[in-house]
């Protein structure tokens, strides 16, 4: 059960991370009210990633 939550946490961030790049003004891209959610979503999926490939090599936790 708990593989599953990874999973269905994994697909929602990369289902943002699509979105907040259609909604994103890239006129001022590089601006940290613009960045940040970019780095807050990369970095969920990189753990969750990473949480995945680590049960899935060494079994449920």
């Amino acid at each position: 059960m708990k593989n599953k939550v990874r999973y269905y946490v994994l697909v929602s961030a990369i289902v943002l991370i699509v979105i907040q790049f259609i909604i994103t003004d890239y006129s001022i891209f590089f601006d940290w009210k613009n960045l940040l959610p970019f780095i807050s979503l990369i970095c969920i999926i990189i753990a969750m990633s990473g949480s995945i490939i680590h049960i899935n090599k060494h079994g449920e936790n």
